[in-house]
Order: structure tokens, then C-alpha cells, then sequence
């Protein structure tokens, strides 16, 4: 008895070492997860659902996803003519409902993008240094210039206060962090003296104190830092 109950005790920290040397699972392209996985987790963090995106087409990008109405809108840069599309899409299967060009990024590229409960606010690019609002129909609300150090790379909306938090980017190692109106008074600064790369990105903590901290993607060390307000 003795010697069995020792080899099952064997046989289960032999499984437990298989089952927690993989981290990462397996995600084919039409989003099903592995099924020898049951923990769903990859080298990033835990795996909720997947949907297949696809990749874009060839001299475009996706640059962005916000959540909307019960529906996912993915954005997508494309490089000639230089525009911006927006993919309404089913949240459950990835599945398009209807594909609507934002006439008003005509000749431009997003940065970021963010749904405010009614528009979307965009991060502009090329030329640089505006922030517009745009209807869900691709049509524009409002743009304006904010009096930022340098170009403005990530973009979120405060549904707590109506302002706007925007990231900007002077170069590799000298960034910022803005909240402004949504009319584009500068109200607070900050130089974050994080290294980013071409693209910025992030997101508030809503279950940390209002105003207290953000999150911003570190796509050059790899990282999210979690910034003290």
C-alpha cells in the first residue's frame, strides 16, 4: 500500500511539472483553443475567447479595436490612397457586419482610437498632431490641434469626467502623457520617461481610484507599465 500510495504521489508532481512546463496555448486560425490546455493561458495572460481576425491586406494595417454598441469596430490603416477603414464586427465570431470608411481620415493614418458611448476619438497621423471625433458613420464631429510636446500616439476617454487622456511621443525615450478637454485645453502633464516605439497604446485602470493610474504599452522594452498619476 505503501508503495503504491508513493508512485501515485510520483505520477502526480510528474504532471503537475508536464502540465506547468507549456504556457502557452494553442490557438489555431479559427480561434479554438487547444483542448489540452483547459487553463487557456498564453505568455501574455489568460485567454478569454478568440475570434478570427484574418491578416490585412497587403499595404494596410490594423491599428486598432474598441467595443461599441455590443459590437467589436477593428481599424485598419491603408497605405494608397492613405485612409482609414473601421470593420463592424460580431464580437462572437468575428463575423463583419458592415465595413464604413471614415471619409474624414482622408489622406491620413490612426494612431489609436477610442469610443467615447457615442463617437470615436482618433489619434491622427500623416499629417500629425490632430485629434478629430468622428461619428459612427465615418463622418466628422470635431478636430482639433491640442498644444502638446510632440506627436499624439495613444488616445483615451474618460467616461468618468468627459476629458480626454492622450499619449504623445517626442522620440524613443521621451514621451508624454496629456488630460485635456475634449475641446483640447491641456489641464495636466506628465513626461512618463517610458520608451515606446512607433506606436503607443493605453488604457484606464477603472478599479484603481479615479485619476490615479493608467497603463501604457512599452512596444519597445516589451512591456506595460503602469503608470502613478
Amino acid at each position: 500500500m505503501r508503495k503504491f500510495v508513493v508512485f501515485a504521489l510520483i505520477c502526480v508532481m510528474a504532471f503537475a511539472v508536464v502540465s506547468f512546463a507549456k504556457t502557452e496555448a494553442t490557438v489555431d486560425p479559427s480561434g479554438k483553443c487547444d483542448a489540452m490546455y483547459y487553463s487557456n493561458t498564453d505568455v501574455f495572460g489568460d485567454i478569454v475567447r478568440t475570434i478570427p481576425s484574418g491578416p490585412p491586406p497587403a499595404s494596410a494595417a490594423w491599428i486598432g479595436m474598441v467595443y461599441a454598441n455590443g459590437e467589436l469596430l477593428q481599424f485598419q490603416n491603408v497605405a494608397t490612397p492613405a485612409g482609414v477603414s473601421m470593420f463592424r464586427k460580431d464580437p462572437n465570431t468575428g463575423a463583419i457586419i458592415a465595413t464604413v470608411v471614415l471619409t474624414a481620415m482622408n489622406g491620413a493614418y490612426a494612431m489609436d482610437v477610442d469610443f467615447d458611448g457615442t463617437n470615436i476619438w482618433i489619434a491622427q497621423w500623416n499629417p500629425s498632431g490632430i485629434i478629430k471625433c468622428l461619428a459612427l458613420d465615418g463622418s466628422l464631429v470635431s478636430s482639433f490641434v491640442p498644444a502638446v510636446t510632440g506627436s499624439p500616439r495613444a488616445i483615451n476617454f474618460d467616461m468618468a469626467t468627459g476629458n480626454l487622456w492622450v499619449g504623445t511621443n517626442v522620440s524613443s525615450n521621451n514621451t508624454w502623457l496629456y488630460e485635456m478637454t475634449s475641446t483640447g485645453t491641456v489641464l495636466n502633464s506628465w513626461n512618463t520617461g517610458a520608451v515606446v516605439g512607433w506606436y503607443m497604446g493605453f488604457v484606464q485602470a477603472l478599479d484603481a481610484p479615479p485619476g490615479s493610474q493608467h497603463c501604457l504599452v512599452d512596444n519597445v522594452g516589451n512591456t506595460i507599465k503602469r503608470l502613478q498619476i
